[in-house]
């Protein structure tokens, strides 16, 4: 069995090809729209897909899609400049396509009874590795 080199892979019209061809339009499509947006708004959208003259764009909240939707006439001349005929714009919300997978940092933090506690029983305990853990919490706390 022969192996074919990896770029051949990608540039065959089924397959990779197609999607390696989408992902590009993709690329094209956002910064086309990208150049006609304002900086803030930037970061609260994404182009989701374009199939057949239609592009979809996902907004973090009603405010963006509203604002997007006013810019609707700009952003289409934007990718016919490009190459690409957009000849509908759906705008849907998805909240959840903004949030990060980790979330922010949590941080729990103990009350002085705790740290006390914490202090007490650190007194209580022979030297060894659980005795620093515990005075390492205390002095983390309150």
């Amino acid at each position: 069995m022969s192996s074919k080199p990896l770029s051949e892979f990608l540039q065959q019209q089924d397959g990779a090809g197609a999607l390696m061809a989408q992902a590009r339009q993709l690329l094209v499509l956002r910064s086309a729209t990208e150049a006609v947006l304002p900086a803030p708004l930037r970061k609260l959208y994404q182009v989701a897909n374009y199939k057949q003259g239609t592009l979809v764009v996902f907004s973090a909240n009603n405010a963006v899609a509203a604002r997007l939707r006013l810019m609707r006439p700009a952003l289409l001349q934007a990718c016919l400049e490009r190459g690409v005929a957009v000849n509908e714009l759906k705008i849907e919300v998805q909240p959840a396509a903004f949030v990060s997978p980790h979330g922010p940092k949590k941080r729990a933090f103990l009350s002085s009874g705790a740290k006390q506690a914490l202090e007490k029983l650190e007194g209580k305990l022979q030297a060894g590795e659980l005795r620093e853990r515990v005075r390492n919490l205390a002095k983390k706390s309150g």
